[in-house]
């Protein structure tokens, strides 16, 4: 058995050899797992703390908490649109 380093909590634990050989096992556990593709964001409308996987970020997604906010944040922006138009 080889020994890794765990790169999110950077506990040692051992490997089996065929999965070192496979780059197999990166992190010692699944909850450290978890942890390496999640980050967390601030709600673009609440500044509520909350919890995204990275890959939604590299999409474009994820920066609202909750539907209510998405809701609110876009229905600001569209009353503001209709004031810039008729203000022009």
């Amino acid at each position: 058995m080889k020994m890794r380093v765990c790169p999110t909590c950077s506990k040692e634990y051992r490997v089996l050899e065929w999965d070192f050989k496979r780059d197999q096992r990166l992190f010692c556990s699944q909850s450290c797992k978890k942890m390496a593709t999640r980050l967390f964001v601030n709600c673009l409308y609440c500044n509520k703390i909350f919890w995204v996987y990275r890959s939604w970020i590299a999409r474009g997604r994820g920066k609202y908490c909750s539907q209510r906010c998405v809701g609110a944040a876009f229905s600001e922006r569209w009353d503001k649109k209709i004031l810039d138009e008729k203000n022009k």
